[in-house]
């Protein structure tokens, strides 16, 4: 799993140790308490949080190199460019991930 994250974030072996951590604390399963089925996608969305959080806005690439997904932006899809903190996190937990 840290090979995942390894250089998607500056701390990145921290921050894959706290996903990791986090999501076996939960079983392995979202807040609406859906089984996680790719641990990938969840991570990705994980660094992309991360990112915002730190002001770094996501990119069109910023997503796994094996998964197909469209190009749109995170912003676009959530409608608010400066989209808060809660929102983001309500938008992502709102994905059809598992």
């Amino acid at each position: 799993m840290k090979d995942y994250f390894r250089d998607k974030l500056p701390d990145w072996e921290q921050q894959a140790e706290i996903f990791f951590y986090h999501f076996d604390a939960l079983s392995w399963k979202n807040t609406n308490g859906a089984k996680i089925e790719r641990w990938d996608s969840r991570a990705n969305l994980w660094i992309i949080e991360k990112r915002l959080q730190n002001g770094n806005k996501p990119t069109k690439t910023d997503h796994c190199d094996n998964v197909s997904r469209t190009d749109t932006s995170i912003q676009e899809k959530a409608g608010d460019t400066d989209t808060a903190p809660a929102d983001l996190e309500k938008w992502i937990n709102s994905l059809p991930i598992g």
